[in-house]
């Protein structure tokens, strides 16, 4: 985790911040490990939000939940449509925001 390790080692910089928007929810609970190092509060002083909707934050870290159903099914959809043509072609999966306590 080497963004943890690197506010690990600049604590200061998180004052200088309003949100930290993390690529996964692993990250995002080790960036929140840091803050408890700082004199701030999570959300009212800076917000942190992930990314995947593990099962063991649920209930506290603000995440985007993937719909993986959707993407598995698009992923073989698009695997049989590469076979068939050369045009690039791209798909948008929906997400949802679930708005929890570090947001």
């Amino acid at each position: 985790m080497h963004v943890c390790s690197y506010f690990y080692r600049n604590l200061h910089l998180l004052e200088e911040y309003d949100a930290l928007v993390c690529n996964s929810d692993e990250i995002a609970l080790g960036v929140l490990e840091v803050i408890k190092h700082q004199p701030l509060n999570v959300p009212k002083d800076i917000a942190v939000t992930g990314f995947d909707d593990l099962p063991l934050v649920s209930g506290e870290l603000t995440t985007i939940k993937q719909n993986l159903a959707h993407i598995a099914e698009k992923t073989i959809e698009s695997l049989e449509l590469a076979k068939k043509s050369e045009e690039p072609f791209g798909v948008i999966s929906q997400v949802e925001v679930l708005n929890r306590k570090t947001s």
